[in-house]
């Protein structure tokens, strides 16, 4: 007997001992892959959180460039229709008597002093001090564009709350007709106004208190041109930015207590420091609909510690950068995700909280700490009731754990190196399973997005071969050309014409950006370059030429909003002749170095792809020798430094004076490095194209 407890203890000591290291090792490595499980998986739901808000903002920011186009667009045939109606009255002189009319009918304009709200009709505004008779043809003639006004605030709906046009003389016309709060209201002193007089090109204004509504707006403004090209007035159109937080109500994919802020940079008058302000704050609630928060001083940057992320996200807003960050709000950690808008320093903010953005990794978690948990309770059960059946089910049930877990560390492995094509093989309905599942979905949509790049590089080097393979070689002419592209693939197109083949005596240039970027822009680009080369060599001048372009363009972009400026000059080298066709583009540059005159060459002319059958002026004047034909896009004048400032024509028309004794492709090289050390570690918002002609010596043969 005394024998038996022996081998039975021994027995015993022989059974638990190994079940008992078997155990622990086991459950070590179950803790230690199950760590390891669940770090990935909080990586990857983070990582898959920070794409999603990527995708959110760029969708967002897809449908602001959408609406911006469309406004900017309606805001082009507003100014258009305006200068065509002015064109009698300011040609003839503002201010001179004319015929009397009669008075205006129930559907004209309303001189507004002390008339009520009309919110069915354009009416007149006249600044303090104005006199009805500096003013009468100008309102006899505006009186005609009172539809343009209807149609434009019939196709942009809420999107604009006003549409202004005011002249020097102190006349304005608003739609729909509304009375300011301020008897002083003088439109000339307006943000709208000053900004776009000033700059002399389409402006964005910052944001600013609407003086109609008090509401904060943004506005966006171009000049009014005389039949001499002098800048007479204003046109502008009002965005509210309650409707610009309404458009992300399109945006998918946002939890429910997602806020969105519309922010602002300013200096902080106390310290001096720059912050932000917000504007307007809504959050989005579980019916879908977008409801009002109020916004405390809690929630001010320029009042919240002086930390390194708050600077950061200001930096970031101040080289109008979009970004995903961790930070928190009102002490819950949150995902920020934020872009810039169209006004100079001004930010949209999502802020969607951490724990509701990763959503179902949390409980994923949760699951693998219970299993873990539960294999140790069973074991020790096990171990306590039944050596051996502990032993033998401990090492199967490990051997359970372990293998999915193995199985999914090694396909991640392979999947970290490139292996797109790796999947895990886990026929299981528990956590194991669905993570296989999960995990197998992971490489097609990788693999996917790396073809996707592939495909866009390819794009990019058929668009690059479209471009000239060098300079062309015309006796008596220095040429040279240069695009550098914002993306993958731009919109952006200059080309050398006809030289060399029909008629050798002729150089043509052409230079065009359409709207917008990527491969739609380059498709755009090609088709208007195939037109451009086939029509080119014609006799035909080149009004007509780029009128029938224009009737081909309006048939290949249909309603898609797309349009595209061109300019497209014809140098006679025999006659020394330079003729020219501006359609909505940039104009181009004359330097004359013998006098040290720079002439800027105009040309009245409508966008391509805006209206089928629009006409187009064509120029000319002599092109002499010395002198220097620069013809770029607007992605250079609207280079933005960090500050937020403008490169503008100044600065292209220095750099073309300092380089005016260089070659074309210096002074091409010249401007390009010029604007790129202006911009500093901005990002490039727009592709740069520059196209320079300097003429060497006589151009007859």
């Amino acid at each position: 007997m005394k024998y038996r407890w022996k081998l039975l203890i021994l027995f015993l000591l022989i059974s638990i001992v190994p079940v008992i290291g078997l155990r622990s090792f086991g459950m070590h490595n179950v803790h230690l892959m199950a760590d390891a499980l669940k770090d990935t998986v909080r990586e990857a739901r983070r990582q898959e959180a920070v794409n999603r808000l990527h995708m959110v903002i760029s969708e967002y920011a897809r449908t602001l460039e959408s609406v911006r186009e469309q406004v900017e667009m309606a805001l082009f045939s507003q100014a258009f229709e305006v200068e065509r109606s002015l064109a009698e009255v300011l040609s003839a002189g503002e201010g001179a008597p004319q015929e009397t009319h009669p008075a205006p009918g129930p559907r004209d304009f309303v001189l507004h002093r002390g008339a009520p709200a009309d919110f069915s009709r354009p009416c007149f505004i006249v600044a303090p001090g104005v006199t009805p008779f500096r003013i009468r043809e100008g309102k006899r003639r505006l009186q005609t564009v009172g539809p343009v006004y209807e149609a434009i605030s019939r196709h942009l709906g809420e999107i604009v709350l006003w549409q202004f046009s005011a002249l020097q003389c102190g006349l304005c016309v608003v739609y729909p007709c509304h009375r300011p709060r301020q008897a002083d209201f003088d439109p000339r002193q307006q943000p709208w106004y000053r900004s776009a007089f000033r700059e002399k090109l389409s402006y964005w204004t910052m944001p600013y208190r609407d003086a109609f509504t008090g509401h904060w707006v943004m506005a966006v403004s171009i000049p009014l041109r005389g039949p001499d090209h002098a800048v007479v007035g204003v046109t502008s159109l009002v965005v509210p930015l309650d409707t610009v937080i309404e458009m992300a109500s399109t945006v998918t994919g946002l939890p429910e207590g997602t806020v969105v802020l519309i922010a602002t940079l300013e200096n902080d008058s106390r310290s001096g420091r720059v912050g932000a302000t917000v504007l307007v704050a809504r959050r989005f609630l579980a019916d879908g609909r977008w409801g009002e928060m109020d916004v405390g001083p809690q929630d001010h940057w320029l009042a919240a510690p002086d930390d390194g992320q708050s600077r950061v996200v200001l930096q970031d807003m101040a080289i109008r950068a979009s970004r995903v960050r961790q930070l928190p709000f009102r002490g819950q950690v949150c995902f920020w995700a934020y872009g810039p808008l169209p006004g100079q320093g001004t930010d949209f903010v999502f802020i969607v909280p951490r724990d509701k953005m990763l959503g179902s990794g949390s409980r994923v978690i949760d699951s693998i700490t219970r299993r873990v948990r539960r294999v140790s309770y069973f074991t020790f059960a096990f171990l306590v009731v039944m050596i051996i059946l502990a032993f033998l089910l401990a090492v199967r049930f490990s051997r359970t754990v372990t293998r999915p877990l193995e199985a999914l560390v090694a396909a991640s492995r392979r999947l970290a190196q490139g292996d797109f094509d790796a999947r895990v093989d886990i026929d299981s309905r528990d956590e194991f399973g669905d993570m296989a599942r999960v995990f197998n979905q992971v490489g097609p949509r990788l693999k996917a997005h790396a073809q996707m790049r592939r495909d866009l590089e390819i794009a990019r080097e058929i668009q690059q071969s479209l471009l000239p393979e060098g300079p062309p070689r015309v006796p008596g002419l220095d040429v040279a050309g240069k695009i550098l592209y914002s993306d993958e693939t731009g919109g952006d197109l200059f080309d050398f014409l006809c030289e060399g083949e029909i008629r050798p005596d002729q150089l043509c240039v052409v230079v065009g950006d359409v709207s917008g970027h990527g491969i739609p822009a380059a498709i755009l680009m090609a088709t208007v370059r195939s037109a451009l080369r086939v029509r080119a060599n014609s006799s035909e001048s080149l009004a007509t030429i780029v009128a029938d372009i224009n009737r081909y363009f309006m048939r290949d972009v249909g309603r898609s909003g797309q349009f595209m400026t061109l300019f497209l000059a014809r140098i006679v080298r025999r006659e020394s002749h330079l003729q020219w066709v501006r359609a909505g583009h940039e104009p181009a540059l004359l330097y004359d170095p013998s006098d040290d005159s720079m002439e800027i060459l105009k040309g009245r002319g409508m966008p391509l792809g805006v209206q089928a059958d629009a006409e187009f002026e064509e120029c000319h004047r002599d092109f002499r020798p010395g002198q220097v034909l620069v013809i770029g896009t607007d992605g250079i004048a609207e280079t933005r430094s960090p500050e937020g400032v403008y490169f503008g024509r100044e600065r292209m028309q220095e750099v073309i004076r300092s380089n005016a004794h260089r070659s074309s492709a210096e002074i091409v090289d010249a401007m390009f490095t010029a604007a790129t050390a202006f911009r500093g570690e901005g990002p490039q918002e727009d592709d740069l194209t520059l196209v320079v002609v300097k003429v060497l010596k006589h151009l007859s043969p």
